[in-house]
Order: C-alpha cells, then sequence, then structure tokens
C-alpha cells in the first residue's frame, strides 16, 4: 500500500486551477513492462485482460496514491477493454506533469491505459493523454503498481499537440542510473516494486508479501486475480514452480546478490 511517506507524495505539491489551463497539454507516451515483455515481438502480453481481471475504473487512488489536478476518478469501458491485438490494454499506469523549476513538485497526474505495443493512451482507448494545465516545460514521470517509475532527465515544452515521448528507447533520456533495464534492444521498466524500491530480503522485501498473500504454510498454492504482487502479469501470483513472481524479483536485484536493493530513479 503507498502511504503519505512514499515517494509517490510530496509534500508542498502545486496545486494549478483548472481556470489556468489554456491552451493545455497532451502527451503521446510510449513505455514497456518489464514483468510482461515479450521480447521476440516486442509487445506485451494482455494476460489480465483476456482473463476479464483489469478494473474499468482506474486503481492507484485505492492503493494509496493521491493525485493531483484533475487527476483521479478515470473510467474507461467494456468494449475498450475487449479490443485485441497490438492495442490491446495491459493495465493501468500513471503519469505526472512535474515542476521545472523545483524538479519534484507534481503538477498534474493523470491515471491511463497501456497498450500491449506500449503506447499509453486515454479513456478511450486510443487518444493521447490530456492534462488540464498550461502549455509549457516541465519535467515527466510514468508510475506502475509493481515496476519502478522513470522519469525525463530534463524538462521539456509540452502543449495541446501532442508531445511525443517513447521511454522504450535508449535515446530518451532519463532522471538518475540504470532506470531501465534492456532487453532485445529496448528498454522497459524494472518489475518487482511495491514501495519504490525492489528487495528480496530484509526489512519491507518485496518476496515475503508475495508468501503472505498465497498462505505462509503452502509455498506451493496459487492465488489468481488482480494483484499488485503479480510482478509477470499473467494474472496469478505464485511463490514457487515455473512463472513464480519470487525469481523475478531476485532477478531484478541481482540473481547472484539477493541482498542488493535497487531503487527507484525518480527523485
Amino acid at each position: 500500500m503507498w502511504t503519505r511517506t512514499s515517494i509517490f507524495v510530496w509534500a508542498g505539491t502545486l496545486l494549478l486551477s483548472p481556470s489556468s489551463a489554456q491552451p493545455g497539454v497532451r502527451v503521446n507516451v510510449r513505455i514497456f513492462l518489464e514483468g510482461c515483455f515479450l521480447a521476440n515481438g516486442q509487445l506485451m502480453q494482455d494476460s489480465l485482460r483476456v482473463q476479464h481481471l483489469l478494473p474499468l475504473d482506474e486503481p492507484y487512488a485505492e492503493l494509496g496514491y493521491v493525485h493531483v489536478g484533475d487527476g483521479g476518478l478515470e473510467h474507461t469501458s467494456g468494449t475498450v477493454m475487449e479490443g485485441t491485438g497490438p492495442d490491446a490494454i495491459v493495465d493501468w499506469v500513471i503519469l505526472e506533469l512535474r515542476e521545472a523549476a523545483a524538479n519534484g513538485f507534481r503538477v498534474s497526474t493523470r491515471s491511463a491505459l497501456l497498450q500491449r505495443d506500449g503506447d499509453v493512451v486515454d479513456m478511450d482507448g486510443s487518444s493521447g493523454v490530456s492534462f488540464d494545465v498550461e502549455a509549457g516545460t516541465y519535467f515527466f514521470s510514468v508510475k506502475h503498481r509493481n515496476h519502478l517509475g522513470v522519469m525525463t532527465s530534463t524538462v521539456l515544452m509540452f502543449g495541446p499537440d501532442g508531445t511525443p515521448l517513447d521511454f522504450t528507447l535508449g535515446t530518451t533520456q532519463v532522471w538518475g542510473t540504470n532506470a531501465r533495464k534492456e532487453i532485445g534492444g529496448k528498454h522497459v521498466l524494472w518489475c518487482g516494486d511495491a514501495n519504490g524500491q525492489v528487495k528480496y530480503t530484509g526489512s519491507g522485501n518485496d518476496r515475503d508479501p508475495v508468501l503472505t498473500l498465497i498462505g505462509s504454510t503452502t509455498p506451493n498454492a496459487e492465488v489468481p486475480g488482480y494483484h499488485r504482487h503479480d510482478v509477470n502479469m499473467d494474472g496469478v501470483v505464485r511463490f514457487t514452480g515455473m512463472t513464480n513472481d519470487r525469481d523475478r524479483i531476485l532477478l531484478t536485484v541481482g540473481g547472484t546478490s539477493p541482498n542488493a536493493v535497487r531503487t527507484g530513479q525518480i527523485p
């Protein structure tokens, strides 16, 4: 659960009133999530959608994320969720416009839909995502419920015409060190996150909640559903066996260094 002490909530957040939002901002973002990325076809699997597990209402407020501006309460339709092919919906993500001067204060946030080909779209399942703020220069970040987020390394100009931003390309500069992982020539968000960092051992690790969810005395059990601990996003939480979620956490911190910690690079 995200809390008010999480990196997802920033003290002194700047709110921007709708009355000042002229002419507005639209973004055309592209990202890949490691947990469900298929390198061969350079698409993500949409197992959650196929199993009818994706919610029609944005899930992040319930997880403790506090939206800013006009974000939150986003709702899509069953028709959008029924789409197939490269444009099929994989999951919900969070998009954040961040103040250029303060480098961190969130100006406006939106929940949006992620497609198999990496495109992030608005509630109609096809349009770029709009923000009710003034056009101008901003940092931009993307977050997901069980992947480490990513942010631009510098401020960019955003306006109403649909600013393109492709985080799958190595040429797109991002904040921090090793903020993304390269697979098959594409850059993806690291999987395994629950609270801004990925840990396999120690206090607040990401491994133990997987075991707790399935039952600490039954490590071979499986729990289907839309769960944050489903790191590979196949619709089932597993601690052991093929395609388990525990191993993905270990690989993120380093398979030979289970005590290591991989920290998100959004400041």
